[in-house]
């Protein structure tokens, strides 16, 4: 089970993640800080860690596939969930947590 980042970063690694990949997903994850902070000013209610984590381990899959680094390619999507779930990180679909949070926010 991931907890936070650095658990996922952790994990990449040990899976053979470049640094250009951890890198990247270093990126995505400051990106991802400044949209929840502006979320927060906003007074939108949404669940930090199920975005940190997933940003975390978004393009996993690209261990496998670097090229997909540098070029279009979608082998790394069942690639990375077939390596969360080999890794006991329980994977589901994306849509599921935002539709759970969007019919939290309007209640």
């Amino acid at each position: 089970m991931l907890l936070d980042r650095s658990d996922a970063d952790a994990l990449l690694r040990a899976l053979g993640a470049n640094e250009r990949l951890l890198r990247h997903l270093q990126l995505v994850g400051e990106a991802a800080d400044e949209l929840m902070n502006a979320y927060t000013g906003l007074e939108v209610r949404f669940d930090a860690s199920l975005i940190e984590l997933g940003v975390a381990v978004h393009d996993a899959g690209k261990i496998t596939y670097p090229e997909e680094l540098d070029g279009p390619g979608s082998r790394h999507e069942p690639e990375g969930q077939a390596m969360m779930l080999a890794n006991g990180v329980a994977t589901t679909s994306y849509t599921e947590p935002l539709l759970r949070s969007v019919s939290a926010q309007t209640v």
